[in-house]
Parts: C-alpha cells; structure tokens; sequence
C-alpha cells in the first residue's frame, strides 16, 4: 500500500508540472513565429515526432500531456535516483537531436 501512495505523489507531482511545461512550450511556439526553444527542452519527444507529421498534432499534444505525470510515475514506482538519472539522460538526448538538423519546421 506504501508504494501506492509514493507512485500517486509522484504522477500528481509530474500532473502540477505539466500545465506551466505546457504554457511555456505554448509561449515559445508564439502563435507559429516564435523559437520553439521551450517546446524542444521540456517535451523533445513530442517535437522530435513533429518531424513525421509536419505540424503538432492532437495526438502529440497528448502524448505532451503525459509526459511529466509518466515521468513522475516511474520515479514513484523504481530506484528514484536511478531512474531520474536515467530519465535525464533520455531527455537530454532527445533534447540534443530536438536542437540539430531534424526539425526543419520548428527552426
């Protein structure tokens, strides 16, 4: 039951992150004239599969939504600094490819 409780406050922790990651990625894109630059550092995965669609799509923007609550869930439910290392490395990477050459229409 303890491990219940401690994988619920970490996905309602990543839940509480999400609106304020969204918002900036949100402000970054400007309306489509903007840098993306706070969309590519907190969701990289969703912009890097922009590079399949073209545009941000409603699944994407989905898949955005449950990022950090997943993020949080794994932390609850594993080896927290283990896998917080490990998650940051995963971000990190796909942060890196979110800032070369791959995404043509995000500049």
């Amino acid at each position: 039951m303890k491990n219940h409780r401690r994988q619920l406050k970490w996905l309602l922790i990543g839940a509480l992150i999400t609106p304020f990651a969204l918002g900036a990625a949100i402000a970054s894109g400007g309306a489509g004239h903007g840098d993306y630059l706070f969309a590519k550092l907190l969701f990289p995965y969703t912009m890097l599969l922009t590079s399949l669609t073209g545009t941000i799509t409603f699944p994407l923007i989905g898949l955005a939504l449950v990022q950090f609550p997943l993020y949080g869930l794994a932390v609850g439910s594993f080896n927290a600094t283990r896998t917080l290392i490990f998650l940051l490395v995963l971000h990190a990477s796909g942060t890196f490819l979110c800032f070369s050459s791959l995404l043509p229409h995000f500049g």
